[in-house]
């Protein structure tokens, strides 16, 4: 224990020595008046020790003030009343002017509160993290939970007041979200989608994303199905070209259905043997007619769509030489004058030795046939061509050769046009053009060189 007990009452120890001043004589009544700490003795031990003991109890008052008004606290009621009970303790001491052992009870009060006050506030921040948390993980419920514990303990917590409003506007999305899930399986998608345009931007971005992703989907799906069915339907009715967009409506809407992809399959297959039927019927009234062009562009057209048909290949060869028969033929008819060349000639004497040997021309082009030889007898059929000249003059016959002089000159020549000539020495040439018609009667030219240089 100090020496005379100076720390249980340092003024009595004081009175004890030399140099007693007036104010010893009273005790303690001094320092309680308020003038004791005053001058010279403010510096003294005992004021030192008096200013150290309020000032600490000043932190420990103030501390547990603080924490006295915090409701439902979270610390144990033991710890908060084992500060109490120092507080009163040093209190006490105070009171009896024992202001050393009063500021050591104070400062272990405060101790004692500070560890409270330090994991209260570990325990806010700790809270508010796991508020957080949720939040970012969409438990709103269990984040709103989390803050207004904390806005119990701190009503003007402002991190705690902004968590809280998050949450709870979370929760009201959460509740809209919901709403809209349940009108997206009932399949109110418009529904669905006023619903979710409501929810704060930024609310739920996940969970509305993914909502907006199901309403997408179930259009697709929707839009499928409906695509599909008028596919079917169309079909039926054999509505090729609004079939065939159906169906591929539908691959754009699923782009993976192998449902629509067999569909469009079985549309080619069915609208392929439907036109083969519609061009095979087609074909036979052509061949019956003998239009052979025709034919040849419907069985062409068949052959496109079935390639490996015999039938249709034999028929095809058959047509093309029929059509490339009568197209010769009809050249030949409109240019007959074109016989009275000798290459010509031998093409046409060719083209009727062939067509001799087969039988399956049919009427038509047996008919044209007919008229080229019958055409080319006449243009093969000789007429008699009498020249006259004064027997000086050197004539010739174009196409053909030279006739020499000669007054009076019988020829016989093929239909064609002709051209006569003249030369004789000191007279201009002379050129006569010869046309000989085919059945022409005898006819008679003169080829004479009479005009001198």
């Amino acid at each position: 224990m100090p020496l005379f007990g100076l720390s249980r009452n340092p003024f009595r120890a004081l009175c004890l020595t030399a140099l007693v001043p007036l104010g010893c004589l009273v005790g303690s009544t001094v320092v309680a008046a308020g003038f004791g700490c005053d001058g010279e003795w403010a510096n003294s031990p005992v004021c030192r020790e008096r200013q150290a003991a309020v000032d600490v109890r000043a932190k420990a008052e103030a501390l547990m003030e603080r924490l006295a008004v915090v409701s439902e606290p979270p610390w144990a009621a033991a710890d908060f009343t084992a500060a109490e009970t120092l507080h009163a303790e040093g209190m006490a001491l105070y009171r009896d002017e024992y202001f050393g052992d009063a500021a050591a009870k104070f400062q272990v009060a405060l101790a004692r509160l500070e560890a409270i006050d330090e994991g209260f506030d570990e325990l806010v921040q700790r809270k508010l993290a796991e508020g957080e948390a949720l939040l970012a993980a969409g438990q709103h419920e269990q984040a709103a939970a989390q803050f207004e514990a904390i806005l119990n303990w701190k009503p003007h917590s402002a991190e705690a007041t902004q968590g809280l409003a998050t949450a709870q506007q979370g929760a009201e999305a959460n509740v809209l979200l919901d709403e809209a899930r349940q009108l997206i399986v009932r399949g109110e998608l418009a529904a669905a989608e006023q619903r979710l345009n409501t929810i704060p931007p930024g609310q739920l971005r996940q969970g509305v994303g993914e909502a907006r992703a199901q309403i997408e989907a179930t259009k697709r799906q929707d839009r499928f199905i409906r695509s599909m069915s008028a596919g079917y339907r169309h079909l039926d009715l054999a509505e090729w070209a609004q079939a065939e967009a159906a169906f591929a409506e539908a691959l754009r809407a699923n782009p993976t259905s192998t449902a629509a992809q067999d569909a469009l399959q079985d549309l080619r297959r069915q609208r392929s043997e439907a036109e083969l039927a519609r061009l095979g019927t087609e074909v036979e009234a052509e061949l019956e007619d003998q239009n052979w062009p025709a034919a040849q562009t419907l069985l062409q057209r068949i052959r496109a769509l079935a390639p490996n048909d015999a039938r249709t290949a034999n028929r095809l060869a058959r047509v093309n030489r029929l059509v490339e028969v009568e197209r010769l033929i009809d050249a030949h008819l409109a240019a007959p004058q074109r016989l009275s060349t000798k290459g010509v000639r031998d093409q046409v004497d060719s083209l009727l030795v062939e067509a001799q040997a087969r039988d399956d021309h049919g009427p038509r082009i047996d008919a044209k046939l007919l008229e080229l030889r019958e055409v080319l007898a006449t243009w093969t059929q000789a007429v008699k061509l009498t020249l006259l000249s004064d027997n000086r003059t050197e004539v010739r016959i174009s196409p053909g050769r030279a006739l020499g002089k000669f007054r009076e000159l019988h020829l016989e020549v093929l239909p064609g046009d002709y051209v006569a000539s003249g030369r004789r020495a000191g007279f201009r040439e002379v050129r006569l053009s010869v046309a000989v018609p085919p059945g022409s009667p005898p006819l008679t030219f003169e080829v004479v060189c009479n005009e001198r240089f």
